[in-house]
């Protein structure tokens, strides 16, 4: 999980807010916002089981659904 928020941090097109370990033991996160990430990076194109949250910006209601029809998985809520 941090390997998908420290790539997206290296190609300088993301916000993070909250990152980085909660605990030294275990396997605990905080909560990562990531900002508009490029649509072909890792962390906006596959399911990503952790509490990374990806928000994409869209300029009309038809660029939302191309984008959601477009992904190879179902588990994404578009708003």
């Amino acid at each position: 999980v941090l390997e998908y928020i420290e790539n997206a941090k290296k190609l300088g097109n993301v916000i993070v807010i909250g990152s980085g370990l909660i605990f030294k033991r275990g396997y605990y996160i905080r909560l990562a916002l990531i900002i508009n990430p490029e649509p072909n990076l890792a962390v906006a194109k596959e399911e990503i089981f952790s509490p990374i949250l990806v928000i994409f910006k869209f300029r009309s209601e038809e660029e939302v659904i191309r984008y959601a029809n477009k992904s190879e998985y179902r588990l994404r809520a578009f708003v």
